[in-house]
């Protein structure tokens, strides 16, 4: 009787132990499925659905200021600043986040200073495609990251056709500006554990590296960006909508899938676009051209292209609508009509500008592709697949011109 009853209870504990590890199950089951269908959440208060990566309601939540303008203040004096307060009181070093903070007031230090001697501090800055380093110079602030020549050949091809995104300049590790660098990032880096700059000092092991301008304004991504485009409303300053759609027409040029999702089947990275500079309404970041080697694989990536210029042409459908879904999840703004439209103007300005260079007689488009080629080429000689890389992007962007011109002028 007694081993009875212990078996009994021992099925009871089995029976409740399975019971648990089904209802739990089901609730991990049922959190997974939210969190993959679901992209809004709804208030309390107000019952209004908002995008998950805002973090809060915009409608209830008060909005933060808008990002002020830069402050055009020496450097040398902010250094002194900053070094006379920490030697009076070590204990209230800034964070990093402080730091950074006070460091996006600050302009972009010019690129062709190659003299890494006057670096006053080293600053990791998360996000993006996956963080960049922040080196402090007196003149301002440059980015610091490695690079390929598929980055350096879209952001020159970007130059050449007009449409705006930072600038860079390379660095190839081997020279004696890389050895100078390597040392002034070590001596201007703080003290280990009063920063995160490590990840910096791991790029410059990198073969090639570039230094990059430095922006202000706000990525295209959460609370800030939903901030700022509300300012916009109700006032004279420019839109951001039509450049935008101006950027999206050059990705799809070089197949740069990773920021806006007009030719491709992804969520995009929002945070590649920054809104509100001083040096731009809308300007790009981090892009890199894509070639599609293989045959079939370029004419499916094609027929995606030719569909979203008809779309910016005669109307919105697929292409722009998962566009305009991707802004509402990264910033909560619903874009109205006259929005999209802009945006599908700038689109289709750009093809059209681009099928103008194709079949002009200066033939502008091979002209600033001879160019672009050169450059990368010469940047990353050492690089045995660079040559390899350089005449596929080419190509490719030959067969992607050739499909524009064939829309816009149908």
């Amino acid at each position: 009787t007694t081993a009875a009853a212990e078996a009994g209870t021992v099925d009871d504990v089995a029976d409740g132990l399975a019971k648990s590890r089904q209802v739990m199950t089901s609730l991990t089951s049922k959190s997974m499925q939210e969190r993959a269908s679901g992209r809004s959440f709804h208030c309390d208060q107000c019952h209004r659905s908002f995008s998950q990566k805002l973090g809060r309601c915009p409608v209830c939540c008060p909005r933060q200021q808008s990002q002020p303008q830069r402050q055009q203040t020496p450097l040398r004096e902010e250094v002194k600043h900053t070094t006379s307060t920490a030697s009076s009181n070590s204990s209230s070093t800034p964070k990093p986040d402080e730091v950074l903070q006070e460091w996006r007031s600050y302009p972009s230090a010019p690129l062709d200073d190659s003299d890494w001697r006057s670096m006053s501090g080293v600053l990791w800055a998360h996000g993006g495609s996956g963080g960049v380093g922040l080196l402090k110079r007196p003149s301002g602030i440059l980015c610091l990251k490695k690079c390929s020549p598929e980055e350096l050949f879209a952001q020159r091809l970007a130059h050449a056709l007009g449409v705006r995104v930072a600038d860079m300049r390379v660095i190839d590790s081997s020279s004696e500006e890389a050895g100078s660098l390597r040392l002034n990032v070590k001596h201007a880096s703080p003290a280990a554990g009063e920063s995160d700059s490590l990840p910096v000092r791991s790029i410059l092991r990198f073969e090639f590296l570039c230094v990059m301008e430095f922006l202000d304004g706000v990525g295209m991504m959460g609370m800030p960006a939903h901030d700022y485009l509300k300012t916009l409303e109700g006032t004279a300053q420019p839109r951001p909508w039509r450049e935008l759609g101006r950027l999206m027409a050059f990705d799809m040029l070089v197949n740069n899938y990773d920021r806006l999702p007009l030719a491709w089947s992804n969520e995009g990275n929002l945070s590649n676009v920054m809104l509100g500079s001083s040096v731009g309404t809308v300007v790009g970041i981090d892009q890199g051209a894509a070639p599609i080697k293989h045959e079939d694989g370029l004419q499916r990536y094609l027929q995606r292209v030719r569909q979203a210029v008809r779309e910016a042409r005669y109307g919105e459908g697929k292409a722009f609508g998962a566009v305009v879904e991707a802004i509402f999840n990264n910033t909560g703004m619903q874009l109205a009509p006259g929005e999209v439209a802009d945006m599908r103007q700038g689109c289709l300005d750009f093809a059209r500008e681009l099928a103008g260079s194709v079949e002009g007689p200066a033939g502008l488009l091979d002209n600033a592709l001879d160019e672009v080629c050169r450059e990368v080429r010469g940047c990353f000689a050492r690089q045995q697949t660079c040559d390899e890389v350089v005449s596929s992007t080419r190509t490719m962007v030959q067969q992607v011109a050739a499909a524009l011109q064939e829309e816009v002028g149908r």
